[in-house]
C-alpha cells in the first residue's frame, strides 16, 4: 500500500512536469549527471558504522573462549564503536582526511581498550583485533589508526563502562568549555552558538 507508493523514486519525468515546464526532462537529465561527475559519483559512500557492523562479523565463536560474558562483551564492544564513529563525524579530520573503515577499526580498538579483562578475556580481544587486521590488511599499530585512535579519545567524553552497558559524562568533549558563557542556539548540538 502506502509503504510501496513512498519508495517509489520520482522520474525525471515528474519532476519536469512538476516544474511547470521551466525544466524538460532532457536538462533535469543533464544536469544530474553533471552533478553526479563532479561528485565523482561518490554518493551515499559507506559510513565507519557500516564498517563496524561487518567487523563484529568477526568477533571470535563465543564457544571456544567463553559464554554470556562474552556474547555481553560483544553487545558492549558493538556500541561503543558506533558511539565513537557518531562522534567522529564533528571532527572535521575524522571525517574528511581518514577512511571511514580506519575509524571504524580505532573505534573497535578503543571500545576493546576500555573493556576489563574479566568481561572480555584476552584471547578473545587479541583474536577479534587480529581478525579484523587481516580482513582489512590494516595493521593494529599503523600510523593512520594510531593517529585516529588519538583523535577519538581527545574528542570523545569520559566514558563510564558498567557490567552490561556504559553511559558517557555530558559536556566533557574537548574543545567546547570556552562556549559555557554564550547563548544557546536552537540548532546546535553543542548548545552554543556563534559570537555575534
Amino acid at each position: 500500500g502506502s509503504k510501496e507508493a513512498a519508495q517509489k523514486p520520482i522520474t525525471t519525468h515528474s519532476l519536469a512536469d512538476l516544474s511547470c515546464g521551466v525544466f524538460s526532462t532532457e536538462s533535469i537529465q543533464k544536469m544530474e549527471e553533471i552533478i553526479l561527475s563532479s561528485l565523482k559519483w561518490r554518493i551515499n559512500p559507506p559510513i565507519a558504522a557500516h564498517y563496524i557492523s561487518e567487523f563484529m562479523q568477526l568477533f571470535p565463536a563465543y564457544e571456544t573462549y567463553c559464554n554470556d560474558v562474552c556474547r555481553n562483551a560483544h553487545t558492549l564492544i558493538y556500541e561503543l564503536s558506533k558511539y565513537f564513529a557518531d562522534i567522529s563525524v564533528c571532527v572535521a579530520t575524522l571525517a574528511i582526511d581518514h577512511r571511514p573503515s580506519t575509524v571504524a577499526f580505532a573505534s573497535i580498538i578503543n571500545a576493546v581498550e576500555l573493556i576489563d579483562s574479566t568481561y572480555l578475556p584476552h584471547a578473545v580481544r587479541k583474536s577479534l583485533l587480529a581478525n579484523i587486521s587481516d580482513a582489512t590488511n590494516t595493521k593494529e599499530g599503523s600510523r593512520e589508526v594510531y593517529e585516529v585512535r588519538m583523535l577519538l579519545r581527545e574528542t570523545c567524553p569520559a566514558v563510564t563502562i558498567g557490567e552490561n552497558n556504559f553511559s558517557v559524562q555530558v559536556g566533557t568533549i574537548q574543545g567546547t568549555d570556552d562556549l559555557s558563557n554564550r547563548e544557546a542556539s536552537p540548532v546546535c548540538v553543542s548548545g552554543a552558538s556563534l559570537q555575534r
